[in-house]
């Protein structure tokens, strides 16, 4: 019997030291990749990002598997495989465009984004990308962040980093 306590004993010090070693660093790192946004009054992850972000769709454009990734540098990648309609019934696809967006800010602290660079990659019918109007791009992202930071005071101060973007009130 008193083995067998020792045993349980000698097994329950190994979880937990196990917890500690391996487990606890892996929490740690985690809060700590996300705590940058604490002070701001709103904030989006990219996983929220990319949960609620969208492009409409028109009866001759429609935008599928969209995804968003913000990068560190504070601009924005969207991608997205395109399908062009004609009035003909004719229609064409291209996977894999990716848009930059690079966002400005204002004096009034309203940040607007443009799309800086377009490019394609991927399959699908190829279509040079300058004879695509790609302001719906940046028209859609510019809604989107004015609707998730509608309740920010004027002027704001804005970051987008590599997980995140956030806003608060300047000074």
């Amino acid at each position: 019997m008193f083995k067998h306590q020792f045993f349980m004993k000698q097994t329950a010090a190994a979880v937990i030291a196990f917890v500690l070693l391996v487990v606890a660093p892996v929490f740690a790192v985690n809060a700590q990749e996300s705590i940058w946004y604490t002070g701001y009054t709103e904030w989006r992850t990219e996983v929220q990002i990319n949960d609620q972000f969208s492009i409409p769709n028109t009866t001759l454009r429609q935008v599928s598997n969209l995804s968003v990734d913000l990068l560190p540098d504070g601009s924005v990648q969207v991608m997205f495989d395109l399908t062009l309609s004609r009035r003909n019934g004719e229609s064409t696809t291209v996977n894999g465009i990716i848009a930059i967006l690079i966002g400005l800010v204002r004096d009034d602290g309203t940040v607007v984004y443009s799309v800086d660079d377009v490019q394609t990659q991927g399959s699908g019918d190829p279509i040079p990308t300058e004879s695509i109007s790609f302001l719906f791009i940046s028209s859609a992202w510019n809604r989107y962040v004015r609707g998730v930071f509608r309740e920010v005071p004027r002027p704001m101060e804005f970051v987008v980093a590599d997980d995140a973007m956030a806003a608060r009130p300047q000074g």
